[in-house]
């Protein structure tokens, strides 16, 4: 495999991991939530009493906790401790590659990367929070 082909190949590995991580492990809490604040009774009070102002902070804290401290967290254990890694497996090559040391220089990046992140090309739910 030449340089050329390696990147494409690694663009489509990245680009499939991120885009899972996201929608199962970012967007997905997002859901969750979105779940409470319609059918819990304390949270729909509780969210129909916020201002805008208040909203538009309680989104910033939600960003930051489940998506720093979360999920980036996640994402640091694999970057700094070679004795976990994610493993993907090229099966029409029989071949096997560590996501974050063959692919990625940091996991942490990949996800929070502004404009190039995972979360910026592929979450659906942060978009709209945070807009």
């Amino acid at each position: 495999m030449n340089d050329k082909e390696f990147e494409k190949f690694w663009d489509k590995v990245m680009d499939g991991f991120g885009q899972l991580f996201v929608e199962k492990c970012v967007d997905n809490i997002y859901d969750k939530i979105d779940k409470y604040k319609k059918e819990d009774k304390i949270f729909k009070v509780f969210f129909e009493s916020l201002d805008n102002e208040q909203l538009e902070n309680y989104n910033k804290v939600m960003y930051e906790q489940f998506v720093y401290g979360y999920n980036a967290g996640i994402m640091d254990v694999f970057d700094h401790h070679e004795e976990f890694s994610i493993k993907y497996f090229d099966i029409n090559k029989n071949k096997e590659y560590d996501i974050n040391w063959d692919f990625s220089g940091a996991l942490v990046g990949e996800l929070v990367a502004d404009k190039y992140g995972w979360i910026d090309r592929f979450s659906k739910k942060i978009k709209i929070i945070l807009t």
